[in-house]
């Protein structure tokens, strides 16, 4: 395997651990909790199969049928310009 797709993959890891850690919460809280906008949050939560606490309600949110293996998210991180 690349080094690019090891680093995506690992990502994609990262990403759902830390979804799935903060689940007892609800999104709202957990959006503020991770600094993460509750649209970007709910997102990546529905595209990771992973669910959060409803807000009103019993209960977790909904999650897509077929989880993605790995996404690209925007991300606030800027690299230098050329050359490196």
């Amino acid at each position: 395997m690349s080094v690019y797709k090891d680093m995506r993959l690992r990502h994609h890891k990262e990403i759902k651990r830390l979804l799935e850690q903060h689940s007892h919460m609800t999104i709202t809280q957990a959006s503020n909790y991770l600094g993460v906008s509750k649209t970007s949050l709910r997102k990546m939560a529905y595209d990771y199969g992973v669910g959060f606490e409803k807000a009103h309600g019993e209960g977790k949110t909904s999650t897509s049928v077929s989880p993605v293996k790995y996404k690209n998210y925007r991300t606030d991180v800027t690299l230098p310009t050329k050359p490196w």
